[in-house]
C-alpha cells in the first residue's frame, strides 16, 4: 500500500506524497489474540466504541500503549478508562471557566504556581521531543500523567482553597489543550471555543514553546516535598487500614521543610478530614534537658512474677552511684519528642536489661509497653546504644545485674528511673 501510493502519486501528480511512514504493531485483544476479519469475535467495531465512549477516547486507547516494536492490546475497558480521562479534562476546564472574574484571585505567584509553571515547561520540552522522534505513546502517557496526576489532582485542588491565580490556571489549561490536540482533537477544540477562543481554531494555534522564564527550580523542589508528604500520609492511611472518614493526628518530623510545611498546612491536610498536623524538627531535646534528677522506681512497681528476685538496697551510696551512671549513660543517647508530639501521651514503659560484670549489655526485654511504638523503639535503642556501661564495682559483689528501667509518660512530663 505504501509503495502503491507513492508510485500512483508520482505518476498522477509528479510529486512524492510523504517522506515518513510510521508502522505500528498488530492490534490484539486483551488476551493477546490477533484481531482479524476472518475471526470476527476478536474484533471491536470502532463505530460502536465511538458512539458509546467518543472518538477521542478511542484515539487515545489506540495511541497509548502502542510503543514502537510492540503490538497494541485493545479492549472496551481500556477505551472506557480514557473516556474518564477526557471527562476529567472537561471538568477541569469547567472549573477554570467558573473562576473567571473571581475578585479574590491573586496576581502573586505562589510556590504552587511556580511549581506548575515549571512542570508545564518540562512537559512541553519532553512531549515535543517525543513527537518529533515518533514516540507517540510516550508523549501521550506524559500528557496524561501531567494533566490528571499533577494539574487536576494537585494544582486544581490547591486552587479550590484560599489561593487562586487565574492567569496561571488558564495558561496551563490552554497548554494542556494544545499538547492534547493531536490525540484528542474533538473535545479540545470544543473546550477551546468555550474558553472564549472563537476567532481562531485550536488546530491553527502555534505549538507551545519552552520558556525558561517560567522555570523555578527552587519552588518546584519545595512543592515536590509537599506532594511527597501528602502522598506519604495517604499511603500510611491505606496501609494501616484507617477509614477514610476518620480524623487522625499526623506528626511530621523535618528540619529542612518545617517552615514550608507550616505555610502549606491547608493543602497538607486532607480536604475532608482536616487531620491534626503537628510539625516538629530535629535535633530533638534529650532526656537530660527534660527531666529532674534521678527518680528511683519503688520495688512495688516491678513486673508481676518477679517477687522472688533479690533486691539490692538502693539507699546505699555504692548502688546509687552505679545506677546513676547507668541512667546518665542512657540519657546521653535517648531523645524525647518535642512538645507538639508529647500532647496527649499517657502510658508506661518497662524495660528489663542484664548488665555483665564488664559492663557489657547481655540482653534487653520489653516488659510492658506504653502503647507508643515510636517511644518503645527509641527507649530500646537508647539502652542498647548506651552500652557498654561502667563495669560492676567489686564492692557490689555481683557477676551480673538485672535492671528495670521505667519510663512513665503523662502529656508533657515523663518520669524515668532504674531499679536493680
Amino acid at each position: 500500500w505504501i509503495a502503491r501510493m507513492i508510485i500512483m502519486t508520482q505518476y498522477a501528480l509528479g510529486e512524492v506524497p510523504f517522506k515518513y511512514v510510521y508502522l505500528h504493531g498488530l492490534v490484539r485483544t486483551r488476551d493477546g489474540k490477533k484481531m482479524s476479519k476472518s475471526n470476527p469475535e476478536t474484533c471491536i467495531d470502532p463505530l460502536d466504541m465511538i458512539a458509546k465512549y467518543g472518538a477521542d477516547a478511542l484515539r487515545l486507547s489506540m495511541v497509548i500503549g502502542g510503543a514502537p516494536g510492540n503490538d497494541i492490546r485493545l479492549y472496551e475497558e481500556k477505551i472506557a478508562g480514557f473516556r474518564n480521562f477526557v471527562n476529567k479534562i472537561w471538568n477541569a476546564a469547567r472549573f477554570a471557566l467558573m473562576q473567571q472574574g473571581n475578585q479574590s484571585a491573586s496576581l502573586r505567584l505562589s510556590v504552587a504556581d511556580k511549581w506548575i509553571l515549571t512542570r508545564t515547561q518540562q512537559i512541553i520540552k519532553d512531549v515535543t521531543k517525543d513527537i518529533e522522534q515518533f514516540r507517540f505513546s510516550d508523549a501521550g502517557v506524559k500528557i496524561y500523567d501531567f494533566a490528571w496526576g499533577e494539574y487536576c489532582a494537585w494544582y486544581l485542588e490547591i486552587s479550590k482553597g484560599e489561593h487562586k491565580n487565574i492567569a496561571v490556571l488558564n495558561y496551563v489549561l490552554e497548554t494542556i489543550l494544545k499538547l492534547l490536540h493531536p490525540f484528542v482533537p474533538f473535545v479540545t477544540e470544543a473546550l477551546w471555543k468555550h474558553l472564549g477562543k472563537k476567532s481562531n481554531l485550536l488546530i491553527a494555534q502555534k505549538w507551545p514553546r519552552f520558556n525558561k522564564k517560567f522555570v523555578y527550580k527552587k519552588e518546584a523542589g519545595q512543592m515536590r516535598a509537599v506532594i511527597e508528604t501528602i502522598s506519604a500520609i495517604r499511603n500510611l492511611r491505606q496501609e494501616s487500614g484507617i477509614n477514610a472518614a476518620k480524623k487522625i493526628h499526623v506528626i511530621l518530623v523535618s528540619k529542612k521543610w518545617k517552615r514550608l510545611l507550616e505555610e502549606k498546612r491547608e493543602p497538607t491536610s486532607q480536604p475532608r478530614q482536616r487531620e491534626k498536623i503537628s510539625i516538629v524538627q530535629r535535633p530533638l531535646p534529650t532526656l537530660k534537658d527534660l527531666l529532674p534528677p534521678v527518680t528511683w522506681v519503688p520495688s512495688r512497681e516491678r513486673p508481676p512474677g518477679d517477687e522472688g528476685a533479690v533486691r539490692l538496697d538502693t539507699k546505699e551510696p555504692k548502688y546509687i552511684s552505679y545506677f546513676t551512671s547507668i541512667k546518665r549513660a542512657i540519657e546521653t543517647v535517648w531523645e524525647y519528642p518535642e512538645p507538639a508530639l508529647r500532647q496527649g501521651m499517657q502510658g508506661k514503659l518497662l524495660l528489663e536489661f542484664t548488665i555483665l560484670g564488664n559492663g557489657q549489655l547481655e540482653k534487653t526485654r520489653l516488659v510492658r509497653s506504653s502503647g507508643f511504638s515510636i517511644l518503645d523503639q527509641e527507649a530500646l535503642r537508647a539502652v542498647q546504644a548506651a552500652s557498654p556501661f561502667h563495669p560492676i564495682p567489686s564492692s557490689i559483689g555481683k557477676p551480673r545485674l538485672e535492671v528495670i528501667a521505667s519510663f512513665e509518660y503523662h502529656d508533657n512530663r515523663v518520669r524515668y528511673g532504674v531499679v536493680p
